[in-house]
């Protein structure tokens, strides 16, 4: 028997009964979504999240997580969401679509740093430096940060999503920088499709400063 197939009202359903409790009357909340390298419908949970949030009289903005990927154009971020930009204005007025720049230092803040010796015990010996936690400052505008994205095996952290919409998604070049480099030294073989990895520890202590 095949897995059942979701149709676009179930997926609408399940969104909704998720972001309900970020979306305050009167409130401001920020979605992290993925660029065009992930695959999810983002497209429907562009429009399902937008239409809740007019019903419950909440501001919403979205920040694409790109880490160190390309800027997308207009035309990509439209068929990115689903629907031209023109389309959301008329829509959904006062929604923001901005793209991550990791090396916009202006649009940074340094929420902290995991020591040295923290950074030893979280890596399993691997890597023993300090690690500066710089993240995009947009955060500190919101009351909600709702991250929508899709999890799969990971070279690199072991897995995506969660956490990782923040770091590398929208950080700044020393925890980027850093964390890659931990992957590699602890290998993709002992780090793809493995949950407790060096670099997700790494990445979900980060965010604990969030």
């Amino acid at each position: 028997m095949f897995p059942k197939t979701l149709t676009t009202s179930e997926i609408e359903i399940i969104i909704s009964k998720g972001i309900a409790p970020a979306l305050s009357s009167g409130g401001r909340t920020l979605v992290i979504i993925p660029d065009g390298t992930r695959t999810a419908p983002i497209p429907i949970a562009f429009t399902a999240i937008n239409r809740l949030a007019v019903e419950k009289n909440c501001h919403i903005d979205y920040l694409i997580a790109l880490g160190t990927h390309p800027a997308l154009s207009p035309a990509e971020i439209g068929a990115l969401v689903g629907m031209p930009l023109e389309k959301v204005r008329n829509d959904f007025p006062g929604t923001n679509i901005w793209n991550h720049n990791w090396m916009g230092k202006d649009q940074l803040v340094n929420i902290g740093t995991i020591p040295a010796e923290e950074v030893d015990e979280l890596s399993f010996g691997l890597m023993k430096r300090a690690i500066p936690i710089k993240v995009n400052n947009l955060i500190l505008d919101y009351d909600h940060l709702v991250v929508c994205g899709p999890v799969f095996p990971h070279e690199v952290a072991g897995f995506s999503g969660g956490a990782k919409y923040f770091f590398p998604g929208i950080a700044g070049e020393e925890i980027i920088h850093l964390t890659h480099w931990l992957g590699a030294l602890a290998t993709a073989l002992h780090t793809i499709g493995v949950k407790n990895t060096p670099v997700r520890r790494i990445i979900e202590r980060a965010t604990e400063f969030i």
